[in-house]
């Protein structure tokens, strides 16, 4: 009994993370559309990269997009929950400039993982998270090179865009291991919002301009 709830369990997470993935990808078409870039970010990027695959134990799928498209974004996204395409998250979805939160419709009574926009701001070298950074401490940096020069990457039975020499970006954002999968707030006995920052970042090009 136990395999055959097992085998149930798996399919139904598999679809689950599918749909997921269709629906990242009706929001990706809209920013395509409208010549806005975009890249996959921290978990969406790492399950992209290690299975071509969205994390199981995942609850969100995270995209960035630089904060001067931030208003143009807004316009769009808002014309597409009015055409009943999805909505927002009931708590806090949009704090302006700085993250935008979508949770689709479910289809089947299947539930996809809801969506992070974040929103990145450059300095010098770097593009960091509006919605992590504090005053002058900046946040979730990693090299501005890396999301000015975008590749793609096979995420499910598609591609979105992703940053340039993706190794690297990950050695930013999760340290040498980021291949072995972790719970990371759990290894660190932290709460999600309490791990704001980079484990790699003397991955950081300093010396880039």
């Amino acid at each position: 009994m136990n395999f055959i709830r097992n085998i149930k369990v798996k399919l139904f997470m598999n679809e689950k993370l599918n749909y997921s993935i269709e629906c990242l990808k009706l929001v990706t078409d809209v920013f395509d559309n409208h010549n806005i870039p975009y890249w996959l970010e921290y978990g969406t990027l790492l399950g992209s990269y290690r299975d071509s695959m969205l994390i199981s134990y995942d609850y969100d799928m995270d995209i960035g997009v630089e904060t001067k498209y931030a208003k143009d974004i807004k316009v769009l996204l808002e014309s597409m929950i009015s055409e009943g395409k999805f909505q927002k998250l009931p708590l806090a979805k949009w704090i302006d400039n700085k993250i935008y939160q979508i949770q689709f419709n479910k289809n089947n009574n299947i539930e996809a993982l809801w969506l992070d926009v974040y929103f990145y701001e450059t300095k010098d070298n770097f593009v960091y998270s509006n919605f992590l950074s504090v005053n002058d401490t900046l946040k979730c940096k990693t090299n501005r090179y890396q999301i000015q020069n975008l590749e793609t990457i096979k995420l499910g039975n598609y591609y979105f865009k992703c940053p340039s020499d993706i190794p690297k970006y990950l050695k930013i954002r999760y340290g040498d291991d980021y291949m072995i999968p972790q719970h990371r707030c759990e290894e660190l006995n932290k709460e999600w919002h309490q791990i704001d920052d980079n484990v790699g970042n003397q991955y950081l090009d300093l010396s880039i301009k």
